[in-house]
């Protein structure tokens, strides 16, 4: 059974850090679906090139970057943490 929320605690603040990491996670997914394999190739992540000490931005961007819509965990990502973003957010 999938929890709908947690009522033990509930947030003292908006959840801002959460809320940024789902919000980002939804854009790069979007950018990547409409920039295809031309956006994939700038942003993946190539071990040989930071070895080589180039594109060492994709180190972080790899981290938000998705496998297509069929393989995309987000969705069930946002649908099984969501009702935890207030609890966790609110102690960062």
């Amino acid at each position: 059974m999938i929890p709908l929320g947690d009522a033990s605690r509930r947030p003292l603040r908006f959840p801002i850090i959460t809320t940024l990491l789902i919000g980002t996670n939804a854009l790069v997914f979007m950018l990547e679906l409409a920039g295809g394999s031309a956006f994939i190739d700038r942003w993946s992540l190539v071990p040989a090139d930071i070895m080589a000490g180039r594109n060492w931005i994709t180190i972080l961007s790899a981290m938000f970057m998705h496998a297509g819509w069929a393989l995309s965990s987000l969705p069930t990502r946002v649908t099984a943490f969501a009702p935890f973003c207030s609890s966790v957010g609110s102690r960062v």
